[in-house]
């Protein structure tokens, strides 16, 4: 398999606050073979303006894809935009008010080198307000779960997922199809 190469998708609302954190946290990760891919829903703070201004001063035009809401559809909706537009084989999802730790994408990319994981789902530490997104905290083992396990718990959250992109087809249309921000079990459809 070529190397992974990631579409990272951020869905974003009123994010003003937390929105620059969670786009330096992709910035700063030491595998760089990704994408951004940012979809605002109609935000009526200054997020879309700190957006376009990070996306202005980057050395790195493209790395970085703005995409804006003519409605507000939540962050179902949003995400399956940022998927639809996504170049990478590997879709990761950070929700705004999120941050990844800097190893995330490294760490991960050793386990989907293969090309035979469809999805990979990790934990991850809360530090006050902040959600640090590692890869079963310090403890970077998979953990192999059955599909009849996974239905009972919902052993991650949205952050915390990637999932391969050639499976839109069969996923997208079900992932989020309501307008949920946290899909349990709809991974697993």
């Amino acid at each position: 398999m070529k190397e992974i190469f990631f579409s990272i998708v951020i869905h974003c609302y009123n994010s003003k606050a937390t929105i620059l954190r969670a786009l330096n946290s992709c910035m700063s990760q030491t595998y760089k073979n990704f994408e951004v891919i940012i979809v605002d829903d109609c935000s009526r703070d200054e997020t879309v303006d700190l957006l376009m201004g990070y996306i202005e001063d980057l050395h790195d035009p493209g790395r970085v894809r703005l995409y804006l809401q003519e409605s507000n559809s939540g962050p179902a909706n949003c995400r399956n935009i940022g998927w639809k537009n996504a170049k990478g084989n590997y879709i990761a999802f950070l929700d705004s008010d999120d941050i990844w730790h800097s190893n995330k994408l490294f760490i991960c990319s050793t386990y989907l080198k293969g090309g035979e994981v469809d999805l990979l789902a990790h934990d991850y530490v809360e530090h006050g307000d902040l959600s640090v997104h590692y890869l079963a905290g310090y403890d970077y083992r998979p953990i192999r779960k059955n599909y009849y396990s996974l239905l009972l718990r919902n052993i991650s959250q949205t952050s915390c997922i990637i999932v391969k992109t050639e499976l839109e087809p069969n996923l997208h249309s079900r992932c989020w199809c309501e307008r949920s921000a946290r899909p349990p079990a709809r991974w697993l459809q």
